[in-house]
């Protein structure tokens, strides 16, 4: 479990800090994780420095959009080994200078006697301090500074940027690989049109949050967490044309349940593209096209879920 802080903190223990956005906490993310989480054999508290960018942007990340939410970044945290996570809004801390950062933020506040960060690390007011900048005020401090290289997959850089673009594309396979995660919704369940149960394919409607990257529109094979369980599922992401829907939704039949899920918050994850989304000219026709996709969406996410176990008795007998 991975203990939260706001800017106003004061940690008594000396950490080790992993520094950056960590959107996607994507394969590059981890290779930075996990030198600080390597330092808890030498003392330190395994730390996380991120933070939210729902106002005003970094000048390093216009044109943003989050991969995942808040809350799955700190669940992958914990999992990695991170104990503490520092998440502010941007705006808290945007006018501190490189030197008052690594002042207030690092050494007064997280106590950080080693940070790591990758290799296009900026910060300070303006993105004006970069790898350079921290390797010589961290010294001043007697703080250690570790920088990761960028991780190559397939001869190019793995990235946030890299991955959006995956992701808008439809590519889920690829882009859940790199992230070494599952793309996921994990928003609250809202009302619809009650359509879907009016087909005999009970569906669960979910907004993506502001900010948030919307994949391509169209049906995807899914899984969906309920009751403690994966369970197969088909997913439409986009504007529901037949029935004239305008916000962008993911809405999601989860095979074989017929539970109620309005007002919680459902993990939906997207594995695989089906097709594009698009308008049929009667309700038969989409009933029909929906079967047809389930049957799909069920091969798929059931052969994923399979391998899933296999790995996971497997990692359990090392």
């Amino acid at each position: 479990m991975v203990t939260s802080y706001t800017l106003q903190y004061q940690i008594k223990t000396p950490t080790a800090v992993a520094l950056g956005l960590f959107d996607g906490v994507h394969k590059g993310h981890r290779a930075v994780i996990q030198k600080v989480v390597e330092q808890k054999s030498a003392g330190l508290t395994p730390c996380v420095f991120t933070f939210t960018v729902h106002g005003e942007k970094p000048a390093s990340k216009k044109g943003y959009l989050a991969i995942m939410s808040g809350r799955r970044k700190s669940e992958i945290f914990a999992q990695l080994g991170i104990e503490i996570e520092l998440c502010p809004a941007f705006d808290q801390f945007r006018d501190l200078t490189p030197r008052e950062y690594v002042e207030k933020i690092l050494v007064k506040g997280l106590q950080a006697k080693y940070v790591a960060c990758g290799y296009d690390f900026r910060f300070g007011k303006g993105a004006a301090g970069d790898v350079g900048t921290l390797r010589q005020l961290c010294g001043e401090y007697g703080v250690e500074v570790c920088v990761v290289d960028h991780i190559d997959d397939g001869g190019c850089p793995v990235s946030s940027t890299r991955i959006r673009g995956l992701i808008l594309d439809g590519e889920m396979e690829e882009a859940n690989r790199l992230l070494e995660s599952l793309f996921t919704v994990d928003t609250k369940v809202i009302h619809g049109r009650r359509l879907g149960r009016k087909l005999d394919f009970p569906t669960i409607n979910q907004p993506f949050e502001k900010g948030h990257i919307i994949p391509r529109f169209g049906v995807y094979a899914s899984i969906a967490y309920v009751d403690g369980a994966w369970r197969p599922g088909v997913t439409n992401v986009g504007i529901k044309p037949t029935v004239e829907v305008k916000d962008p939704l993911a809405e999601t039949y989860i095979l074989d349940f017929d539970g109620d899920l309005y007002g919680k918050s459902v993990e939906v994850a997207l594995l695989s593209f089906l097709r594009p989304e698009r308008k049929f000219d009667s309700i038969e026709q989409l009933k029909e096209q929906i079967s047809q996709d389930s049957e799909a969406a069920r091969r798929i996410s059931g052969a994923y879920l399979k391998n899933r176990r296999i790995e996971e008795r497997n990692l359990q007998k090392i």
